[in-house]
């Protein structure tokens, strides 16, 4: 999964963490959307982070005071938090990427192939990802051979190059802690519910995002993912990525093959160790 963070918001949400308490930094983040584009309702993050709704609440009043009047930053902050509904979203505008996206949609193995697949909503990326000609040419290596990438590297994406700041990062440090390695690179695959890569904020732009689902160049695609499930493999979906499959009637996500869990940016450990050990027996018995 491909999941990134425009650079300006990276920015902001450094000014974020230095004027928040921990608890705030991170219920505000989860809110907005500000890491890996995706919105959490104040029920989901008190279940998720097992705090009650009244005592978000109160933390997000307090953080919301501690922005607005804060001295430093306070105006560009303020302004950039106020104008966040108004982010864009689209097809990613590198010609590059998408030429690898119309023949690979997925990351690391073929899906066809794979042991365990990671679904999500769709493969984002900054905008303007081309300025850093280096991290550029390292995820187009990724996006053409992954597995390669994972075996030379002996880490699974380019994200987690020690000089990369950008978002998505928290979202493979925690796939990490389900303990495979570059041995399991051929099992594994990365794949989403969009057959292009995109950006900014989904979360935000609900209906471009359907748009493209709906397009008439993405049904081959919705229908290659039915496929799968004929196959011998797990799929792995996050909770919203269940719920839209099950409004729209793609298929019955009550298939024993799948197995629904919290995002894994916000995945708690027990969580997140249950996820581990019913992968790893998955895979010893396959």
């Amino acid at each position: 999964m491909v999941e990134s963070t425009n650079l300006l918001e990276v920015k902001y949400i450094n000014q974020l963490k230095d004027k928040l308490s921990p608890i705030e930094y991170e219920i505000f983040k989860m809110h907005l959307g500000l890491e890996n584009n995706i919105s959490y309702t104040i029920e989901e993050i008190s279940e998720i982070l097992n705090i009650s709704v009244k005592k978000i609440y109160q933390i997000q009043n307090t953080a919301n005071r501690k922005i607005r009047y804060g001295k430093r930053n306070r105006i560009s902050l303020t302004m950039y938090l106020e104008n966040m509904d108004n982010s864009v979203f689209g097809k990613h505008p590198s010609v590059k990427i998408q030429e690898i996206f119309n023949k690979r949609p997925f990351q690391i193995q073929e899906p066809e192939k794979a042991k365990i697949i990671f679904l999500g909503f769709d493969a984002n990326l900054d905008a303007n990802i081309e300025q850093d000609e280096i991290f550029f040419n390292k995820m187009l290596q990724y996006l053409y051979d992954g597995i390669r990438y994972w075996k030379r590297k002996g880490y699974h994406t380019p994200m987690l190059d020690p000089e990369y700041k950008g978002g998505g990062r928290k979202y493979h440090i925690r796939f990490n802690k389900l303990g495979f390695t570059k041995e399991n690179a051929e099992d594994i695959c990365f794949t989403e519910l969009l057959n292009y890569c995109t950006y900014g904020n989904r979360s935000k732009n609900i209906s471009s995002y359907m748009k493209i689902f709906h397009s008439a160049q993405n049904q081959d695609h919705l229908e290659r993912i039915k496929s799968l499930f004929k196959l011998k493999n797990v799929i792995c979906m996050p909770k919203g990525v269940k719920a839209l499959i099950d409004k729209e009637n793609i298929f019955d996500t009550k298939n024993k093959k799948i197995i629904t869990h919290t995002h894994l940016s916000y995945i708690s450990n027990k969580e997140l160790l249950n996820l581990q050990l019913r992968l790893k027996e998955y895979i010893a018995n396959i």
